[in-house]
């Protein structure tokens, strides 16, 4: 009994600690902005498309989806599909990733976040768990998020 009680506080105390880490990521993205480059578009639904994601950030939500995205834009789903592939050459998960992977590349590099857990960072990005954000991270980077971790704060230490 006395080791159930010991192994549910330190689950407890293990989450609250990710859930304070998130919190503190959150207060970070209010305070900066993103000052990513808006390239000039020949589609007005791209360019409102990169409005949502760059501006907005909606792709924080890790349970966003292209239906809730094509009612924004009041567009179809299908029609969004396809212009993300002929505009921008890509489909539309990996777009929406190539935000996230940014984010959290942009996480792991700050020393401010370099105490907290890949975890916290990768959810605070919008990937809906560590598998999703591993393999999605190491596709786009060709490393781990703990390698690219440690390279970045590396270089800014020296």
């Amino acid at each position: 009994m006395s080791i159930l009680i010991y192994w549910l506080g330190h689950i407890g105390i293990y989450k609250y600690g990710i859930n304070q880490q998130r919190k503190k990521i959150r207060k970070h993205i209010h305070a900066s902005k993103d000052h990513r480059k808006k390239e000039n578009r020949k589609n007005e639904h791209i360019t409102a498309l990169e409005s949502l994601l760059v501006n907005d950030k909606i792709y924080l939500d890790p349970n966003l989806t292209m239906e809730q995205i094509a009612d924004k834009l009041e567009l179809s789903t299908s029609y969004l599909s396809r212009l993300v592939n002929a505009e921008l050459g890509m489909g539309f998960a990996d777009y929406l990733n190539s935000f996230r992977v940014q984010q959290a590349k942009e996480y792991l590099k700050n020393p401010d976040f370099s105490g907290y857990t890949i975890l916290a960072i990768g959810l605070e990005a919008g990937f809906n768990s560590k598998s999703a954000f591993f393999k999605v991270f190491k596709k786009s980077t060709g490393r781990t998020p703990l390698q690219y971790k440690k390279e970045n704060l590396h270089i800014l230490a020296v």
